[in-house]
């Protein structure tokens, strides 16, 4: 079964223009589309037999969707109606104990587009029973099973009422056991009908023939509403007629279109056969706004041919409620007025056509005014010449959405009907129609009338009155006209007919677009950028198209995306993308990557020379760049390959970037779905990344790879990682003698321990250890060591007990940069004292050892200079202090602290003159040899030769010890004061 699923966007059938210009969104327009119905008044009257209630309420209770069809002699909308009451009285029993139940009932005013209903389910946080009557398959888009889920998921109940039978449905024997068929026999309870039937025969002047039964009668009759005709039928007989004409009487009434027939010809006087057309070209519309709209009919056409319509009341209406029923509004004074019989506003209009067909005439073009002005601003104040302020019973007040759209509802279908029996009546009046678009007014409203009367045509199966139609408004040149009003009015023409072509498609069943509505669609689009056309595709035609023919659209929207429109051909393929998402995950997965690969192959195909300057954004690059958001938007790993690919191949900067903007878009948002693939994937695709594009991924990875650790993927992450982590390490590389380039494996690795930096956890300590033992790559080992260097700074209780192993394996650059960051407290837990040594001495010594360490060689004049305000400082420093202090560092640890020893050795040896001395005692297991310390000048080389088994090396006045034995630091300082 199809299903659909599309976004919430602006709406044709849904546009509120006028005192509130804005259009609304299918949601906003729920109010509008359905009213609460008052279920209190649906259950008086005769109901269907309780077993038949009983079913029904099971069926509903089950599936939470109920269908009633079956024969089109039953008046499905009353019953409908009535089993909704039932329905509510049943919930009621069955939550009595609930103090929080609550349950409304809401119907649907037919006619009005019934766009996402399924969302309107989902956003209705009230417990609400929704009647639909006479819907047609078409109207929910041809979509069961989303209703139904949706009804499900937010507690609420349907019940669909239609003429169709049900293989139009698409219902089997074995799908839709919320379908219910309705037959005559039955039924009510003869009872019932005996007992409606003599209530109805108390309101005749004369009583029936002794020889007739009552109750035969009401068996015959089967159902209330044809009791009620042939009450009707029998009220308009002067004198009392025999069992044969009774008969008769009872035949007719069986009988709708003779029936009808009857009544307007035979039943209704003059007047009131002007007021029952009236009635047909305002079906639908409150009481009051029927009144009106009759009013302005004879104000500017019929007064004249008839004076008596002038000053219309509610009891005019009287005579007519056999066939134009008023219906209940909840919260409302007001009654509704609604058709009787399916089809009965066609069947009328041809029943008068022949004895009225001038005044039809005639009504048409106060019918287009009405729907013009309809769309304006102020029109509620508007008074007749008796001051009555007919502009709000017409139209309604400011920001009100029942009564401006309903009046153009159903003048639309008035004028599709009229067309129906006559096309060349209504080809001016579509035109005129098709012609508005007055400035500040907007005239999607007007031209949506008439193209949903056009597209009805379509919906009856009269597709050839509809395609002519279309060509005479099409090839309508407006001779006369100055050129520049000409072309608006022509881009207002073909703006309508794509509007009808869309509707027309609408009714269409998924996947059988009728032949030649593409074609149409493609000559739109090609003629001059009418910018109004693309407005219409942007806003509902894609909307409205794209869930029911996707794939045999495929070629308008490949010139969608190609042409370059200006400022809206952006915004023409969000909605593309959109769209395309949409159908994605609903049903439709298949037709959206088999058009997106056609689309792709179809650029892979074009042979492409990029100039030396920046390339330009040609319609092939426009193409593949919505493929690729549309990969992004889809986010299902089966497109991966189709990422990997483009990749691979292209070489489009802006296609490229794009590509790895969405990629990166996917790693955020989508990591759950995608991330069994990545292990294999992300060093494959790292191989056909550029450097900058490896660092936008990788940067996303760890972000991402951070988030899922610390949440719910710990166990997946650390895989990931150790198998990148592997992968790396299986590579065979050899490095060059000249500066090692950064490929994309020394890029993975980075991003491997750039991710582990992040993660900060003791599980990670032995894939870093791991890394600082066996990697050789410089750019590697240095963001090993940032690693290490900010988790020292962040956390270092966390690894203070893996440090020594960690250090162990650095070189003498990397154990300077980690010395640096140790904090105080380790000094002090590893036995070191600091005593009134400045800690910028160690700062000033580790640029000085920078610029060693990367081979650079400073002028002699700078290397001085820097020398010198060192000295300058720590003189200054020791200036300040009383007796000449004497400096002294204690470490007794075996952790080699190169900074110290260099500085000290540097700036305390006596050739510095110093005022203070400073002694740095340091105890180690085992002699170090001259070579580890190649920055010591000579006389100090000679205090580390090797094999030396002494307490102590130096002389007092050398600025450096060193003791091979453990000692405490109260014992070094006190043995160097004698020393001293």
């Amino acid at each position: 079964m199809h299903n659909s699923n599309v976004s919430v966007e602006k709406n044709v059938g849904g546009i509120v223009v006028g005192d509130n210009t804005h259009v609304t969104n299918n949601i906003n327009k729920y109010d509008q589309d359905f009213l609460e119905i008052p279920l209190e008044k649906y259950g008086l009257g005769i109901s269907p037999s309780q077993q038949l209630i009983d079913e029904m309420i099971n069926i509903i209770c089950h599936h939470r969707m109920l269908i009633l069809g079956g024969s089109n002699d039953i008046d499905k909308v009353g019953i409908a109606r009535n089993f909704a009451w039932h329905l509510s009285n049943h919930l009621q029993k069955e939550y009595s104990s609930s103090d929080s139940f609550e349950v409304e009932a809401k119907e649907w005013q037919r006619g009005s587009e019934l766009l996402n209903f399924y969302q309107i389910l989902e956003q209705t946080e009230t417990r609400t029973i929704f009647v639909l009557t006479r819907v047609r398959f078409q109207d929910i888009d041809y979509d069961l099973s989303l209703i139904q889920k949706a009804a499900a998921d937010s507690n609420h109940y349907v019940i669909f009422a239609t003429d169709e039978p049900r293989a139009v449905w698409g219902l089997t024997d074995t799908i839709g056991d919320f379908w219910k068929d309705l037959e005559v026999d039955g039924l009510y309870k003869k009872d019932d009908l005996s007992k409606e039937l003599k209530d109805q025969l108390k309101q005749l002047p004369w009583s029936l023939p002794d020889k007739i039964s009552i109750e035969s009668i009401a068996e015959k009759l089967k159902t209330p509403d044809k009791i009620y005709k042939f009450v009707e039928l029998l009220s308009t007989e002067k004198e009392p007629l025999n069992p044969e004409e009774i008969d008769q009487l009872i035949n007719l009434a069986q009988d709708n279109k003779k029936i009808l027939e009857r009544w307007f010809n035979n039943v209704l006087q003059p007047r009131e056969k002007l007021i029952a057309l009236g009635l047909n070209f305002f079906d639908g519309l409150f009481e009051d706004q029927c009144l009106v709209a009759i009013g302005q009919l004879a104000d500017h056409e019929w007064y004249r041919r008839d004076s008596s319509l002038c000053a219309l009341d509610h009891c005019d209406l009287q005579p007519f409620h056999n066939f134009f029923r008023p219906v209940e509004v909840k919260n409302d004074r007001q009654k509704r007025i609604e058709s009787w019989l399916p089809e009965q506003r066609l069947e009328l209009f041809k029943i008068a056509w022949n004895t009225y067909r001038q005044r039809i005439y005639a009504a048409l073009p106060v019918l287009v005014k009405l729907v013009k002005t309809s769309v304006k601003r102020g029109v509620s104040r508007k008074k007749d010449t008796s001051g009555i302020p007919v502009g709000q019973q017409l139209y309604g007040s400011l920001g009100e959405k029942t009564r401006r759209y309903p009046l153009r509802t159903a003048i639309s279908g008035a004028i599709s009907d009229i067309g129906l029996i006559d096309t060349d009546v209504v080809k001016e009046t579509l035109l005129r129609l098709a012609t508005y678009g007055e400035e500040g007014v907007t005239a999607l409203g007007v031209q949506a009338v008439a193209a949903r009367a056009m597209a009805r045509w379509h919906k009856l199966e009269q597709k050839e009155q509809l395609l002519q139609t279309i060509r005479y408004l099409y090839q309508e040149n407006f001779s006369g006209i100055e050129e520049n009003k000409k072309n608006k009015l022509k881009q207002n023409v073909r703006a309508t007919i794509a509007l009808t072509i869309s509707y027309a498609a609408k009714s269409d069943p998924p996947g059988k677009l009728t032949e030649g509505f593409q074609e149409w669609l493609i000559k739109l689009l090609s003629d001059n950028h009418n910018s109004l056309v693309l407005e219409r595709f942007r806003d509902q035609i894609l909307r409205m198209l794209i869930p029911q023919h996707l794939f045999q659209l495929q070629e308008v929207l490949c010139t969608l995306v190609q042409r370059e429109y200006g400022k809206i051909s952006e915004d023409l393929t969000e909605k593309i993308i959109s769209e395309f998402k949409s159908a994605y995950y609903n049903n439709h997965a298949y037709e959206v990557l088999d058009i997106l690969e056609q689309w792709h192959t179809k650029c892979e195909q074009c042979e492409i020379q990029y100039p030396v300057e920046k390339p330009q954004i040609t319609s092939r690059e426009r193409l593949l760049i919505t493929v690729v958001k549309t990969y992004g938007e889809i986010q299902d790993k089966k497109v991966l390959k189709q990422l990997y690919r483009l990749l691979t191949i292209e070489e489009d900067p802006d296609v490229r970037e794009e590509a790895i903007e969405v990629l990166c878009q996917w790693i955020e948002e989508a990591f759950q779905q995608i991330i069994s693939v990545l292990p294999n994937f992300l060093p494959s695709l790292f191989e056909e990344l550029d450097k900058y594009e490896q660092l936008r991924v990788s940067e996303e990875i760890i972000n991402i790879f951070e988030s899922g650790y610390h949440t719910n993927h710990a166990a997946e992450v650390l895989d990931i990682l150790e198998q990148w982590h592997t992968k790396c390490e299986q590579c065979e590389i050899q490095y060059p003698v000249e500066e090692p380039q950064i490929t994309s494996r020394n890029q993975l690795l980075i991003t491997v321990v750039q991710t582990y930096g992040e993660i900060q956890d003791e599980k990670v300590i032995d894939p870093l250890y791991r890394i600082l033992t066996i990697e050789e790559h410089p750019d590697v080992r240095e963001k090993a060591i940032e690693v290490l260097c900010q988790w020292i700074e962040e956390d270092f209780q966390q690894i203070k007990h893996f440090f020594p192993n960690l250090f162990k394996k650095l070189n003498k650059y990397e154990k300077s940069q980690v010395f640096e960051t140790l904090p105080e407290s380790y000094w002090e837990e590893e036995g070191l004292s600091v005593w009134t040594l400045q800690r910028f001495v160690i700062q000033l010594d580790t640029k000085f050892r920078v610029f060693m360490e990367q081979g650079l060689r400073p002028s002699a004049t700078l290397r001085e200079r820097s020398w010198e305000q060192g000295r300058g400082k720590l003189e200054e420093g020791s200036r300040k202090r009383e007796n000449n202090p004497v400096y002294l560092i204690v470490i007794q640890t075996a952790v080699p602290v190169i900074g110290i020893l260099l500085v000290a050795s540097s700036i305390f040896s006596p050739s510095n003159k110093q005022q203070g001395k400073c002694f740095v005692v340091y105890r180690t297991k085992n002699y170090l040899p001259v070579r580890d310390y190649p920055d010591l000048n000579h006389p100090q080389k000679e205090q580390f030769k090797n094999g030396q088994q002494v307490t102590a090396i130096g002389k007092p006045n050398s600025g450096f010890y060193k003791i091979t034995a453990p000692i405490k630091g109260w014992v070094a300082a006190n043995y160097l004061k004698e020393c001293q």
